[in-house]
């Protein structure tokens, strides 16, 4: 058997005979069970499509100004403090 790269993952066969796939996404584990092992992987990926978040092109001032300008945001404020970070 070859080793797999850094970061591929690992296979377990569990006692009820099904294997399991392990695999880091985004920093976060995600597993996945099934007959065959090709199952089991398919079965994590699946997961972890659904775990990691979609990466977006907004930059942080993008995501601060949308913020600022949501109703929710403007309770939690006092005017002044909504005046001074909308005029960063």
């Amino acid at each position: 058997m070859t080793k797999r790269a850094n970061g591929e993952g690992g296979y377990t066969k569990r006692p009820d005979g099904r294997w399991q796939y392990r695999t880091r996404v985004e920093g976060r584990r995600v597993s996945g069970s099934g007959r065959l092992q090709m199952e089991a992987k398919a079965a994590a990926l699946a997961r972890a499509e659904v775990v990691a978040p979609q990466r977006t092109s907004d930059t942080w001032a993008d995501l601060f100004q949308s913020w600022v300008a949501e109703p929710a945001a403007s309770h939690e404020l006092r005017p002044l403090t909504k005046d001074l970070y909308a005029g960063a």
